[in-house]
């Protein structure tokens, strides 16, 4: 019953819903299983094969026979291994419990439908993967003989289901509900039906609620309220496969052939009305900007052209969250270094604190500490900083096109494969990773706190804090190319930052930045598969602070995140989950981000403890990651963090907060003061961003084959590449890899506009 799994790359999936896998495609004749022992392939490659579905104008009436039976399953996520349960295949609809007792008492685990889903599989290792959208389920059956007959039934389940969900009106009590799809006689038609599957799925969440409330029964007089609940989530989820089912049949339906002409005029418009803004901000912005202000003005200037928000709108955040009624003295409590520090601890999107001008010179930021003493260059907010982003994101039109890619990737590293550039966001890596800073507020407040167990507390939050813009953004960044940078200078949050690609097989990206008392750097290793239905970004390497004034570095590793319904843009979501250690000296601090439970209504929690040497819990910590977090128990913890507000219209324009719409603005200011390698030149990404698709598409083509070209000299040349602003280090990471070191001479040479540093034309 032991099966060891050495495939790590499967393994790790997101099963943060509990499963994924792929949409099966379709076979035009009654299933047939695979041929057996083809043999070792010549060639290394995945082996994984979608399992193919009903194609179009086929149709499958034939009722298949139930079929059940014990299988492998790969435990829930944080445990590890695998563990037998009882699965029943009946129609198309699969559930599984730990018995084919508890099955047929309505005691079941999970269910979902085989039609809908996506099923990836493997034969060689016996393997069977799942995408059911909202969970990923990886199965392993053995022996050989076994394996085929349940891929041969799964087919068949999955042609018939499909063939009702399209064409058939059944009548057994889950499946009435199901009529078959009339035609759309006009587009008022088409507007009523989706109002009604608008009602429809309102009707269907509210249900769930009703259903995640009922406690189960335990008794056993309670067998029939036990059914009853079993029978209701099975409905709901059949429902929701209809609803599903109609609702893409009536988009298919509604696509004319004057469509494409409709949408080419409207993205010009958009682009011709993004431009006109872009105008108009940029005259309103010199006209009424006076750039003799003097330093407490120009820090008002900053402060009003700056993301942020106002205390009304911080407190009617805080009023938002059900759970969560602190009153302000909670925050106010925590600090020990005067009043105003708890509202420092909210983002670039909440109130920024004014600068001690005693402090922060308009060109010099000298440190707390004595050990550092960073020299930030000239103010580059005197002409404010946007807020809104050129054009809106794109409409999901990418999915067909994405489909064809992925479908031949399952279970691989995408980072090495070109993705259209619809998937993209118009952002890079780089600035993703100094996304992480946009609550560097914690560092601020952690580098003056006294209590070792308050700081490691606020690195807690700060590691938190770095994944909440994730909640909004459904879209991947842009791969940087080997030797682009960025840089971002942050008078008003008094810190600088600095990212380079450092490498490229395998990709990755270093940085490092300075702030008013503290040093943070990282180097990433994005690892990012494809499961079906879902995306999943493993990401290798550990982030760094050190306080120099108390002599401590921490040090902590990432959490996985996984894209769901990648194929369906409206309906994506995002999950984290994972453990995440914060190591420092005598005290260590562990975080669980917990996965999303189809069963459960409780998502995107994050709790933990720290523990000191002697594994001894000093403190707790929770909250959830796209929101707050606290310190101590409830109803007495402590809110030490907060997110705040997005912006207006924040989903049409790829779910940006306020400090990522700003990252990639490029002011005539900045212009002159920044390398041609820096991200904010970049083409495509910067075509994307204004709206023009084709374009971006084009020049993203034409940026990577330049890239293959120098990789392609370099290699004949047999000159390596060699990054300008890091290099390896000696210092081991806790896995005994070398880290990538910053060599501090970046600064400097900016000061001389880069005169003497040959860049390597990236674009």
């Amino acid at each position: 019953m032991s099966s060891k799994h050495h495939e790590s790359d499967t393994e790790a999936s997101c099963e943060s819903s509990e499963g994924a896998a792929t949409t099966a495609t379709a076979a035009s004749e009654p299933p047939k299983p695979p041929p057996r022992g083809r043999g070792k392939r010549k060639t290394r490659r995945s082996d994984w094969e979608i399992l193919e579905g009903l194609k179009e104008g086929q149709t499958y009436d034939r009722v298949p026979k139930k079929f059940e039976g014990f299988v492998l399953k790969k435990r829930k996520w944080p445990l590890k291994g695998y563990h037998k349960r009882y699965f029943m295949l009946d129609k198309g609809v699969i559930v599984y419990g730990k018995s084919g007792w508890d099955c047929a008492r309505g005691k079941i685990h999970g269910s979902l439908d085989a039609g809908l889903s996506v099923i990836t599989t493997k034969p060689r290792d016996g393997r069977i993967d799942i995408d059911a959208e909202d969970c990923i389920y990886h199965l392993k059956i053995k022996p050989k003989e076994v394996y085929m007959e349940w891929l041969e039934q799964l087919k068949q389940h999955r042609l018939y289901r499909q063939h009702i969900l399209s064409f058939k009106e059944l009548s057994s009590p889950t499946e009435e509900v199901v009529s078959p799809l009339t035609p759309i006689s006009s587009p008022g038609d088409s507007k009523n039906i989706d109002k009604e599957i608008s009602l429809v799925e309102k009707d269907l969440s509210h249900l769930e609620g009703i259903l995640e409330t009922i406690p189960q029964p335990k008794k056993d007089d309670d067998n029939k309220l036990r059914d009853f609940l079993v029978l209701a989530k099975e409905v709901v989820v059949s429902l929701r496969g209809i609803v599903r089912s109609v609702g893409n049949g009536i988009n298919a339906r509604e696509v004319e052939g004057g469509a494409a002409t409709l949408r080419h005029a409207l993205n010009q418009a958009l682009q011709q009305n993004a431009e006109l803004k872009s105008r108009l901000s940029r005259i309103h912005r010199e006209a009424s900007l006076d750039l003799n202000y003097p330093a407490a003005q120009t820090s008002d200037t900053i402060k009003s052209y700056s993301s942020s928000m106002s205390n009304s709108e911080y407190y009617d955040a805080m009023e938002t969250n059900k759970d969560e009624d602190r009153t302000s003295s909670d925050e106010e409590s925590f600090s020990s270094e005067g009043e105003g520090e708890a509202d420092s601890l909210n983002s670039e999107n909440s109130e920024p604190s004014k600068f001690d001008h005693t402090h922060l010179e308009p060109s010099v930021l000298t440190s707390s500490s004595s050990n550092l003493n960073i020299k930030i260059p000239e103010p580059l907010l005197r002409e404010g900083r946007r807020t809104f982003l050129p054009a809106p994101a794109p409409s999901g039109t990418e999915a067909p096109s994405l489909w064809g890619i992925l479908r031949k990737n399952i279970g691989k590293d995408l980072s090495k494969i070109s993705m259209p550039v619809t998937l993209n966001e118009p952002l890079g890596v780089l600035q993703r990773m100094c996304e992480e800073l946009e609550y560097s507020e914690l560092l601020d407040t952690a580098s003056k706190e006294s209590d070792p167990v308050e700081r490691i507390a606020l690195i807690a939050a700060f590691a938190v804090s770095g994944y909440s813009s994730s909640f909004f953004r459904t879209h991947k960044p842009f791969n940087p190319l080997l030797g682009e940078t960025f840089e971002c200078v942050r008078e008003d949050k008094g810190f600088r930052f600095l990212a380079e690609q450092v490498c490229h097989h395998p990709p990755v990206s270093a940085c490092h930045a300075e702030g008013r008392a503290w040093q943070f750097w990282e180097e990433t290793q994005l690892k990012t598969k494809f499961w079906g239905k879902s995306m999943e970004i493993q990401p290798i390497g550990e982030v760094h602070i050190v306080f120099p004034k108390w002599g401590e570095h921490y040090s902590y590793n990432k959490a996985t995140t996984c894209v769901h319904n990648l194929f369906s843009p409206p309906n994506r979501w995002v999950d984290l989950y994972g453990e995440v250690s914060i190591l420092s000296g005598g005290l260590t601090c562990n975080l669980t981000f917990v996965k999303v439970s189809y069963w459960s209504s409780r998502k995107h929690e994050v709790f933990g403890t720290v523990v000191n040497a002697e594994g001894v819990t000093i403190r707790n910590l929770y909250g959830h990651w796209n929101e707050a977090f606290y310190v101590g128990q409830p109803p007495s913890a402590r809110c030490i963090w907060r997110m705040g507000t997005m912006p207006e219209d924040a989903s049409k324009f790829y779910g940006f907060t306020r400090l990522a719409i700003e990252l990639n603005e490029l002011s005539p200011s900045l212009r002159d003061k920044i390398p041609g390698t820096d991200t904010r030149f970049r083409p495509d990404q910067r075509l994307l961003e204004e709206g023009n698709i084709v374009g971006a598409e084009s020049m993203k083509m034409t940026v990577e084959q330049k890239q293959r070209d120098r990789r392609k000299k370099r290699e004949e040349e047999k000159n390596p590449f060699q990054p300008l602003w890091f290099k390896k280090s000696k210092n081991q990471t806790r896995s005994g890899e070398e880290q990538w070191e910053f060599m501090g001479t970046y600064w400097e040479v900016r000061k001389n506009g880069f005169k003497n540093v040959e860049l390597e034309p990236l674009w």
